[in-house]
This record gives C-alpha cells, sequence and structure tokens, in this order.
C-alpha cells in the first residue's frame, strides 16, 4: 500500500504544479 500512496501523493503535486 506504501506504493499506491506514493503514487497518489505524486499525482497531486503534479496536478498542483500544473494548476499553478
Amino acid at each position: 500500500y506504501i506504493a499506491l500512496f506514493f503514487a497518489l501523493l505524486t499525482m497531486v503535486i503534479t496536478v498542483i504544479y500544473l494548476i499553478q
């Protein structure tokens, strides 16, 4: 489940970076 959490966190950071 750690890999899934890391993938989700990375996706969230990427989305925030693209929105800015």
